[in-house]
């Protein structure tokens, strides 16, 4: 492959999700994404509550099963529907968008898990409170991101990984400093 289909957009916050001439229109419904770990924890803090730590977030993902593979159980598409926003198709050539969706796709599009809640796989990755130095300077570090995003795909082209977080108990160690579109947060309390 010659290029990929991504760009960096300078500017792009939470208000403006694909850079500074982008906004919220339309978007009001999908997640607040473009968020630092620290933004993701002032914000918890200020509603009173906090970021959920991996292992509560992998226990609420869950939605009481024992230990399934995904949120929904044990198959990736049950019943040949697709119940999470994903990438399908080879990674980076195309997203067919099967699941409707290309980026980002509203709050409680899918079914939610035996706990109710939407989303805990897919869509976007998520901050979690759990946090591991990384001991190279004063400040650094990085934070477990469960849940994997619309980027994950079972297959990926030659010189690109599959990703496949979107399971249970996968993660991603991800630096705290970062915000970018396909990286959200949930807040527990």
């Amino acid at each position: 492959l010659s290029a990929h289909p991504f760009r960096i957009a300078e500017g792009a916050d939470w208000r403006h999700p694909s850079g500074p001439e982008s906004d919220l229109v339309g978007r009001g419904d999908h997640p607040v994404v473009n968020v630092s770990w620290r933004d993701a924890s002032e914000y918890a803090l200020w509603r009173g509550l906090r970021l959920p730590t991996f292992e509560e977030w992998t226990h609420a993902a869950a939605g009481g099963l024992s230990a399934p593979e995904f949120p929904w159980g044990e198959e990736l598409t049950p019943g040949g529907q697709h119940v999470m926003n994903a990438w399908q198709g080879v990674f980076p050539v195309e997203d067919l968008g099967l699941d409707g969706y290309r980026g980002t796709a509203p709050v409680g599009t899918f079914p939610p898990n035996g706990y109710g809640l939407f989303d805990v796989a897919g869509n976007v990755w998520e901050w979690t409170a759990t946090t591991l130095r990384t001991g190279r300077a004063r400040g650094d570090g990085v934070a477990l991101a469960p849940g994997g995003s619309f980027l994950c795909r079972e297959e990926a082209a030659e010189g690109y990984h599959a990703c496949g977080a979107y399971r249970i108990g996968r993660r991603e160690a991800k630096p705290r400093e970062d915000g970018n579109n396909q990286v959200g947060f949930r807040c527990a309390r």
